[in-house]
């Protein structure tokens, strides 16, 4: 099992599929330095086994065919611990061993031991991506500039990336009978070659059980070019900038086009984001070098009001607040996918530019509309 810090949000997820054959896998561990405790997380309960220096033989209950997390406790408060996060097949048996340098082997029953050999191949060039992180990573030690390394690995990952995807739709090329084929489809890079490679697939594997396995994940894509899209639409130069009233600091109704015949900047950020928080102290310094020129309006977004307050306060915001409780459209009606996202809009109520991100480009803006 790998050690890293892993943030719960990027692996603790289940794909939802077709209904457990019976409902249960059994699973077997033996992983270098874990602990006894082990929990299978599959949404939404968690499961938690006992074994022994790192050793664990159980039958876990999978509610549908997905892609679940099995991790030490530890993992799931968001430190460092051994995880795994790998499609479960109820019905099947799967071995998971830990060895030297990170390496994880998966193997077993059925599925699982074709799922073996394509994690081998995978495993394979994902080592030649580790060794030139780590050759670079050096390089820097010695002195390197950032920028040499930088485009040094620009250079050398994109042979590597190209092998690896080559390599897994090769793999699923050579086997299209295989289920494990189905699983890995989510490995490639794009879903022009995640379609292809479901049309590659035998009727009995692309209609099976292993079918959510990559189905869920292209939906997903599909959902967010979709939403990527309707934000581009959303929020291009020249669209109309939808119209809202909500609840100011003081407890005051206040609506956008109030703000009508100025220039209004509006910040959707939250207490929680680390980088809207960051570029607090450079938005200060613009809002008193344009002072009167334009005005900010923040738009909190996923904070309790008390949060909320607090957040201004400790930070001295001087500038328009208002609260976006979780129950309003209003970042659906903008179509916000990041935060911080900072909207400029006109004075006649159109957008002038939108910017995701704590990015330098909105400065440099600022200094072009109002010096």
């Amino acid at each position: 099992m790998k050690k890293t810090i892993l943030s719960i949000a990027l692996t603790a997820f289940a794909m939802s599929g077709m209904a457990a054959d019976n409902g249960k896998i059994h699973i077997k561990i033996t992983a270098k330095n874990a602990g006894d405790t082990i929990v299978v997380v599959t949404k939404p309960t968690e499961q938690t086994f006992v074994g022994k220096q790192g050793v664990f033989d159980f039958e876990a209950d999978v509610p549908v065919i997905g892609k679940y997390l099995i991790a030490e406790p530890q993992v799931l408060r968001g430190m460092d611990g051994a995880f795994f996060s790998i499609p479960l097949i109820p019905g099947e048996t799967v071995e998971l061993k830990s060895e030297e340098m990170g390496r994880d082997v998966i193997n077993g029953s059925g599925f699982y031991s074709q799922y073996h050999e394509a994690d081998v191949i995978m495993d394979q060039i994902k080592a030649e991506r580790n060794d030139l992180g780590n050759s670079l990573n050096e390089m820097l030690q010695n002195g390197a500039s950032q920028d040499s390394v930088a485009r040094l690995y620009h250079e050398r990952i994109a042979p590597i990336r190209e092998k690896y995807n080559k390599a897994v739709f090769d793999f699923i090329k050579d086997h299209p009978d295989w289920e494990a084929s189905a699983a890995i489809i989510e490995e490639l890079p794009n879903l022009e070659s995640m379609k292809a490679a479901v049309q590659i697939l035998s009727e009995s594997v692309r209609e099976g059980r292993c079918k959510p396995l990559y189905q869920t994940v292209i939906d997903a894509v599909e959902a967010k070019t979709k939403r990527t899209e309707e934000a581009a639409k959303r929020q291009a130069s020249g669209a109309e900038a939808p119209d809202f009233t909500l609840t100011d600091i003081n407890g005051n109704p206040l609506k956008l086009s109030s703000l009508r015949g100025k220039h209004v900047i509006l910040d959707f950020w939250g207490s929680w984001c680390g980088w809207c928080i960051k570029g607090f102290p450079e938005m200060k310094k613009y809002y008193e070098k344009y002072k009167g020129k334009f005005e900010i309006l923040g738009v909190d977004c996923g904070d309790t009001v008390d949060k909320w307050k607090a957040a201004v306060e400790k930070h001295q915001l001087p500038w328009l607040h208002v609260y976006c409780p979780n129950d309003a459209t209003l970042t659906q009606d903008y179509a916000i996918q990041g935060y911080p996202t900072k909207i400029i809009i006109g004075p006649d109520g159109k957008i002038v530019k939108t910017i995701i991100g704590e990015d330098p480009a909105f400065y440099t803006l600022l200094d072009e509309l109002f010096k």
